[in-house]
C-alpha cells in the first residue's frame, strides 16, 4: 500500500516538473520586442518604451518599462533605462526601429 502511494506520488511529481520545464522552455523561445506604447490623452500622445512578447498587442500589458518619449513637449523628452535596455537585449528582445532610433538620440545625449 504504501510502494503504491509512493509510486503514484512519485509519477504525479514527474509529471509537475515535465509541465514546468516545458512553460520555461516556452518562455525562453518567444520573440521579445523592445517597442513603444502609446499613452496619454486624445491628440496628446507620450509613449513609453517597454520590453514585450512580439505577439502582445500594441497597448498590452508589458514585462518591463524601459524609458519614455514625450514629442508633444519642445525640447522633445527622451528618458532611457541603459541598463534595463542592456539587460532586455541581452536576453534576446530586438528593438523596433523607431525604439532603435530613439535609443540612438539618448545614447548620443548622454554623451
Amino acid at each position: 500500500m504504501v510502494c503504491r502511494i509512493y509510486v503514484d506520488i512519485h509519477r504525479q511529481l514527474a509529471f509537475f516538473i515535465e509541465i514546468v520545464i516545458l512553460y520555461l522552455w516556452e518562455i525562453d523561445e518567444m520573440a521579445m520586442k523592445l517597442r513603444l506604447t502609446r499613452m496619454g490623452s486624445k491628440k496628446r500622445p507620450f509613449y513609453r518604451i517597454v520590453a514585450m512578447d512580439s505577439a502582445t498587442r500594441r497597448d498590452g500589458r508589458a514585462l518591463d518599462y524601459v524609458g519614455f518619449y514625450n514629442p508633444m513637449v519642445e525640447p522633445v523628452e527622451l528618458k532611457v533605462d541603459q541598463d534595463k535596455v542592456k539587460m532586455w537585449i541581452e536576453r534576446g528582445a530586438q528593438p523596433s526601429n523607431t525604439v532603435r532610433a530613439l535609443l540612438k538620440k539618448a545614447a548620443q545625449a548622454a554623451e
